[in-house]
């Protein structure tokens, strides 16, 4: 882990990039100053008084660790301004922000925008916000799609600052999961009481979480974003599906992992998906598209189907005839930042057999991505393509004996180098 001083070089340095980048590229565009808004705090319904967790604006959190409602970075004529409220209050108290960290790079102005802002939006300032400003803002000026996504494509590679950040969310997280599955293994298997495990061994609650975790027992696994936990034990368990991550500075991480609950033909099909999840990241290279890694993991899929005994055809038919997407209808992985489906990554639009594929990007150095190959008895889709001719060379008696596992998905999160990977995942969980 970092030591103070790095930390305050890290971020320190990770703003001055954005920032130069930021400016030079809506300079191109013809503006000369960056207003963005962290966005207000939202009420649950009009009929009561109660707040959902506050969610920055996500630019904003990328130039800024404080997730306060009302603040707000203001970039250019050579400043770096951070508005930054601080409201007394005697019903609840916010987490406060790390000042010193942020005063190492800004110039701290400890109250709201003021509510007529004129002074801080000329007719050359960008302003951005995922909600209405709370000042009149030209039309034109507001949220440009040229603008927003030159700051999506600052979010394409990571920073160092960044990557220890998605370092530590990997460890926070590798707590829970070997907590869920020694807990599973020794005969824990109400879905609730593995969530709240884990959340006690990451010591998070939900809205610290990026993400709702997944937790699948069974033919729950089956349902790729299961969230709506069984509160009883479930007799007969044989499986559980764990898509759980953690948050660290405002950047999350993603994992998944399966466990059988004894030897047998799932538990050699969750070992046979762990090779195969070997398998893609040893292809991950600088210059690859990540659609063509995704389109690999479809054929090594097909090779694990048949080496299973689930399919008798040959591996390029298990491709061809859509068999493979019956049993991995998702993408192989997304970018992974301060969103955990981050932006950047998908600016052109997958070929229609993968439309669910959140990331079409060469693959570059300092990207940060998930590889999440899985294998699920998906009732609707197997049920289709049992009905049609492509599916004759499935083994449907193996297929019926694996259904009330629901699924595999293993996922770790990689750190592009020049040459190889970082595997952020692994070295917290190696034998998990």
């Amino acid at each position: 882990m970092e030591t103070r001083e790095e930390l305050e070089a890290t971020f320190r340095q990770h703003v001055l990039d954005l920032e130069r980048r930021a400016m030079a590229s809506i300079e191109s565009l013809g503006f000369d100053r960056l207003l963005i808004l962290a966005g207000p705090a939202k009420a649950k319904s009009a009929h009561d008084d109660q707040d959902y967790t506050f969610v920055a604006t996500p630019a904003y959190a990328h130039f800024a660790p404080a997730p306060v409602p009302g603040a707000a970075v203001i970039l250019g004529e050579g400043r770096r301004r951070l508005f930054l409220p601080h409201e007394e209050s005697f019903w609840e108290r916010p987490e406060p922000p790390d000042l010193d960290l942020l005063g190492s790079v800004y110039e701290i102005i400890p109250a709201r925008l003021p509510s007529d802002a004129a002074g801080f939006v000329g007719p050359r300032t960008a302003v951005v916000s995922h909600d209405v400003a709370p000042f009149e803002v030209p039309a034109l000026n507001m949220n440009p799609l040229s603008v927003r996504e030159a700051l999506d494509e600052l979010r394409v590679k990571k920073s160092p600052y960044e990557l220890e950040a998605l370092r530590q969310a990997s460890r926070r997280a590798a707590l829970g999961h070997v907590a869920v599955k020694d807990a599973f293994l020794g005969g824990e298997t109400s879905e609730l009481a593995l969530h709240l495990l884990y959340l006690s061994a990451t010591q998070q609650d939900d809205a610290d979480t990026p993400y709702k975790n997944i937790v699948a027992v069974n033919e729950h696994a089956a349902i790729l974003h299961h969230v709506v936990y069984r509160r009883s034990k479930v007799d007969g368990a044989r499986s559980v599906l764990l898509d759980a991550g953690a948050t660290q500075a405002g950047y999350g991480s993603d994992i998944t992992r399966t466990w059988a609950k004894s030897a047998g033909p799932f538990a050699e099909l969750v070992a046979r998906m762990a090779q195969l999840q070997d398998e893609v990241i040893a292809r991950i290279e600088v210059g690859k598209m990540y659609e063509a890694l995704h389109d690999e993991a479809h054929e090594l899929l097909a090779g694990a189907l048949i080496d299973t005994g689930l399919y008798r055809g040959s591996a390029d038919s298990a491709v061809e005839l859509g068999v493979t997407r019956a049993f991995l209808p998702h993408g192989l992985g997304h970018s992974l930042g301060i969103s955990v489906h981050d932006v950047g990554c998908k600016k052109t639009q997958p070929r229609p057999e993968n439309k669910y594929l959140r990331n079409t990007r060469e693959i570059e150095a300092e990207q940060v991505f998930t590889i999440e190959p899985g294998l699920y008895f998906i009732d609707s889709l197997l049920g289709a393509l049992r009905s049609e001719a492509n599916g004759r060379e499935v083994n449907w008696v193996l297929v019926d004996r694996l259904r009330s596992a629901g699924g595999i998905r293993i996922e770790d999160n990689i750190h592009v180098l020049e040459r190889g990977v970082e595997n952020l995942t692994r070295p917290h969980l190696a034998n998990v």
